[in-house]
Formats: C-alpha cells, structure tokens, sequence
C-alpha cells in the first residue's frame, strides 16, 4: 500500500519543474532563477538515483523504482533549467551589453518600477 505514495511523489517531482521550464521557454527570462538552486537541485537528485540503484542493486527493484523514476525525470528537467539558465542570460548579456543577468532597466533606473516613471503614466 505505502508504495502508491511513492508513484505519487515520483509523479509529483515529475512535473515539479514543468511549469517554469514553460515559463522560460515562453518569456525567455531566467534572472530570478538561483544557479545555486539549480546545482542543489541536480546534487539531490542525482544523490537520490544513486540511492534508489543501490537499492535495485541489493534486490529491492520494487521499492526503487518509484525513486528511481521520480528523480531520474526531475534530474532531467534541473540540468535542462540549467543549460536554459546559461543560454539566456549569455543572450541578454550580449544583446544589452549587460554584466550581470538582472531585468532591464529604464533609463538608469535600478530597477523597473512602473509608478515612478512618467513616461508610463501617461504624463
């Protein structure tokens, strides 16, 4: 019985990531991504399928496979954040001759922050 919450978790960290890879893919945007989440993120993952073929190893296939599965896809999908990560802020450097991977910004302003600015106002 307790083995259907681990198809339920592997599931879950299946699609864990989905909606920001769709995210980035759409705006092509990744500054607020943390490249140490991401290498955390791929750390653990890559912990627990060693973990789960130590377990298929010793004899337990069935116990290991909803870990195995689970973190195999989630794996996947942290290294494909990461190299979308790397593509897209190289691309912003070099279309905005920028050195950092922040948002753009208005007229030297820091950040973009609509209110302060008159030219969005309509003023």
């Amino acid at each position: 019985m307790y083995i259907i919450f681990g198809y339920i978790a592997s599931c879950l960290f299946s699609i864990l990531f989905l909606p920001q890879l769709i995210k980035i893919i759409n705006t092509k945007q990744v500054y607020n991504i943390s490249y140490i989440f991401i290498t955390i993120n791929i750390a653990a993952n890559s912990c627990n399928i060693v973990f789960a073929l130590g377990l298929w190893y010793e004899g337990l296939a069935k116990q290991s496979l909803p870990i195995l599965s689970g973190c195999s896809i989630a794996f996947i999908w942290s290294v494909l954040l990461l190299l979308l990560k790397i593509v897209y802020t190289r691309k912003y450097k070099k279309h905005n001759n920028y050195n950092t991977h922040f948002p753009p910004t208005v007229e030297g302003k820091k950040n973009l922050n609509v209110n302060e600015d008159k030219d969005f106002q309509g003023e």
